[in-house]
C-alpha cells in the first residue's frame, strides 16, 4: 500500500544518494532489493529531459539507449537505428562486446586506464 510505498521510496533515495549511484550503474550500485525500484527512478530522472527533446524532435528521430538491457543488444538497437551498414554494426558491436568483457584492473594508474582508453577501438 500507499505506506511501503513511502518507505521504499525513501530507503531507495537515500541509499541511491549515500552510494552515488547513477542510472547507468543502479544494478550495481543498489543492493538486491532495490534494483527493480532502481529502475524505475533511473528512467524517471530522464523524463524532463525526455520530454524537451520530444518537443523538438519527432519521436522517429529520438533514440533511447537503454543502459539496463545487455550492452551488445542495444548497440545492435542502436546501430540498426542510426541505419548503419550490416558489416560496420557487427563490427562495432563485436568492438562493444569486447570492451565490455575486458577488464580494468583495480590496481591501475591513471596513465593505465588513459592508455586503456586511448587503445579503445570505440575511440577512433
Amino acid at each position: 500500500g500507499p505506506q511501503h510505498f513511502h518507505s521504499l521510496v525513501q530507503e531507495l533515495t537515500s541509499v541511491w544518494k549515500e552510494r552515488q549511484c547513477t542510472p547507468s550503474n543502479h544494478k550495481a550500485c543498489l543492493p538486491p532489493h532495490l534494483v527493480r525500484a532502481g529502475g524505475w527512478f533511473s528512467r524517471a530522472a530522464f523524463s524532463a529531459h525526455l520530454r524537451e527533446w520530444l518537443s523538438r524532435f519527432d519521436c522517429s528521430q529520438v533514440f533511447i539507449f537503454d543502459v539496463s538491457e545487455e550492452l551488445t543488444l542495444e548497440v545492435q538497437r542502436l546501430f540498426q537505428f542510426m541505419g548503419v551498414n550490416d558489416n560496420v554494426a557487427r563490427n562495432m558491436t563485436k568492438a562493444v562486446s569486447n570492451l565490455k568483457n575486458a577488464e580494468t584492473p583495480e590496481t591501475a594508474t591513471e596513465s593505465d586506464k588513459k592508455s586503456i582508453r586511448r587503445e579503445n577501438v570505440m575511440n577512433k
